[in-house]
């Protein structure tokens, strides 16, 4: 099974945060913090009832998404 691998987010900003973004298509962060309730909890309020959460590790973390 070949992986794929796809960099949403690359700013030092969002360094060690949950951040929502618009989709999985998308890279477009509409909100970002430490709590990611309250992130996504934003995310929804700004109106993106289909928004994404990820977290972004800080440099040198290691942090591997999968999905069942």
């Amino acid at each position: 099974m070949k992986v794929k691998s796809k960099t949403l987010i690359s700013s030092s900003r969002y360094s060690g945060k949950h951040v929502a973004v618009e989709s999985f298509n998308s890279s477009h962060v509409v909100a970002s913090g430490k709590d990611p309730a309250k992130v996504l909890l934003l995310a929804r309020q700004k109106g993106y009832k289909n928004a994404v959460l990820l977290f972004v590790p800080s440099k040198n973390m290691s942090f591997v998404y999968t999905s069942l």
